[in-house]
């Protein structure tokens, strides 16, 4: 971060013997736009995104944010960005594609201008950090994608940029009260985010701590205002504090080992995926611990305990997405390194033309890519690009997802499983009544098989049951990080499109009653709300 306010500046700092073109405030913005160009033109949405976009356009049709519509299911991780593309969808006419596309686009657009403010008497320092985020892989990849990356981005860097303006255009207490704003709403947008913003958000408490016991009060409980509204929301409407999606992904019952193993596996292929990412985040690591002083522990503790984070819950089967964030974060770290005469204008376009041909090369030479011609033909493009089960999802989904396709098909997507969502839909319509899938991949296809179509998915993302119920056992390769398929308990399905509780098992068929009480039943129930008292108090278990 910069010096204190009121403490000499470097030369090099100041721009006095830079060349015109760099200490004109301007060119940061210009290389900002050129980098927005490059996350757009490389633009896609992944399938994942369309999990939330059934929930989105379902919310449109008047059956609120579920994932089926006899069941109230929070099958999104990230309410706050749900709530942008529920705006996005109805501003593009319910066109899902470019709503999500967009969305995505305008976001990381704030995370970049907020990038320039943090170093706005820095022009070099801002250059260099876009310069650094603009080798990055994982940063382009999910600044489009869909996911809530974008609105992450946005938010950690206004963050920073926050702090950066702490004693110069914002007071302590103006700092803190943008800094707890900012983190309440990603909280809402991602709860595991608290990792991330926590660290920041506590440096401010501490920094501000001088300004009053009930100002400082006031200031932190203003943050928490909107995680308050929408916890209360979720108790009320979804049943439980959480989305459903934490109990498929953090409640299969994998051994902590197992899933330790397959975190390290996740951070060891983003060396290979985003082999420049991961040099920024090592860079930002050690160099903020040598060199950054205290006001760099708070980037330092959030990388940290982010990362070790990701490590302990097992990954995640996208290659790259949950280290994007910890990707800006570096970048923004390295860059507000103490100046020193080693970071001339020289210097500094040397290191990221360097660091940008380091990870080319690494990637073009690495076996995985030199081999994924011929896997194409002999595995399928998933498998091509799939390495320790963590995808390539850019890549795989570019074809049919990416910007370039999508404006080729006249505006629309053309997957395949676009097609096979529409004809189930067309079955529904003709039958006249519910049918239930079981798509491999339930994203395009749940989105466009729509209202009358029951997805009941084998990793639970968007079905109570299942989310609760433990993994399938089987050999580590059959896993996907955070995709852990369950089996489907006897008698389920057969009574799901009728919603009644046909299961065979006695005890699941108990439990059955009590979660679908909480799910389907009348929100204000007095049997609903025992149901979901014993629930939440862990009287109510599956297994």
């Amino acid at each position: 971060t910069p010096d204190e306010p009121g403490t000499a500046v470097p030369k090099e700092a100041t721009g006095a013997s830079l060349p015109p073109w760099l200490t004109w405030r301007g060119t940061p913005w210009i290389a900002a736009g050129v980098l927005l160009l490059v996350v757009i033109a490389t633009g896609w949405v992944s399938d994942d995104a369309y999990v939330n976009l059934r929930s989105v356009g379902l919310a449109w049709e008047g059956y609120g944010p579920v994932y089926n519509v006899d069941e109230r299911v929070q099958a999104f991780t990230h309410p706050l960005w749900f709530g942008v593309l529920f705006l996005a969808f109805g501003l593009t006419w319910g066109e899902a594609w470019w709503a999500a596309f967009l969305s995505s686009v305008f976001y990381t657009g704030l995370a970049l201008a907020a990038v320039v403010v943090a170093f706005r008497r820095q022009p070099l320092q801002a250059i260099l950090a876009i310069g650094l985020l603009a080798c990055s892989r994982s940063f382009i990849e999910y600044g489009s994608s869909g996911l809530e990356n974008p609105m992450t981005f946005a938010l950690l860097a206004g963050i920073v940029a926050a702090r950066e303006e702490r004693g110069r255009r914002l007071t302590e207490a103006g700092s803190l009260g943008v800094v707890s704003v900012l983190a309440g709403f990603a909280l809402v947008n991602r709860l595991d985010t608290l990792l991330l913003v926590g660290p920041f958000w506590a440096a401010s408490v501490w920094d501000a701590r001088g300004i009053g016991g009930w100002r400082l009060t006031r200031a932190v409980l203003l943050g928490l205002v909107p995680l308050a509204a929408w916890e209360a929301f979720s108790v009320v409407y979804y049943g439980v504090p959480v989305p459903n999606t934490a109990y498929a992904k953090l409640g299969a019952g994998m051994p902590v080992g197992v899933k330790v193993r397959m975190g390290l596996t996740y951070l060891t292929h983003f060396v290979i995926h985003d082999p420049v990412g991961a040099l920024v985040l090592f860079w930002a690591l050690v160099g903020g611990l040598l060199r950054g002083g205290s006001k760099a522990r708070p980037a330092l503790a959030s990388m940290a305990l982010y990362v070790a984070y990701i490590a302990w819950i097992g990954g995640d089967f996208m290659a790259g997405r949950f280290l994007a964030a910890p990707v800006l974060l570096a970048a923004l770290t390295v860059a507000s390194l103490p100046s020193s005469k080693a970071r001339s204008p020289r210097t500094v376009l040397i290191a990221v033309i360097g660091l940008a041909v380091v990870g080319q090369v690494v990637w073009t030479l690495h076996p995985q890519r030199r081999g994924q011609e011929a896997a194409l033909v002999a595995k399928g493009p998933y498998e091509a690009t799939r390495l320790f089960g963590i995808v390539d999802e850019r890549t795989y989904f570019r074809s049919t997802l990416g910007l370039a396709a999508v404006l080729w098909n006249g505006g629309t997507p053309a997957r395949i499983t676009r097609t096979e969502g529409e004809a189930v839909a067309a079955r529904a319509e003709a039958q006249g009544r519910p049918v239930v899938a079981m798509p491999a991949q339930a994203g395009v296809y749940g989105y466009y098989a729509g209202k009358d179509v029951f997805i009941v998915d084998l990793y639970g993302l968007g079905d109570p049951l299942i989310a609760r119920l433990p993994m399938t056992v089987g050999p580590t390769r059959q896993w996907a990080p955070g995709h852990f398929p369950r089996s489907y308990p006897e008698g389920y399905l057969e009574g799901r499109a009728r919603r009644e509780n046909t299961i065979a098992d006695p005890d699941l068929h108990a439990f059955y009653d009590e979660l679908d009480q909480v799910v389907a039943g009348p929100l204000l129930s007095g049997a609903r709300w025992s149901s979901l008292w014993r629930l939440n108090t862990g009287a109510l278990d599956p297994r």
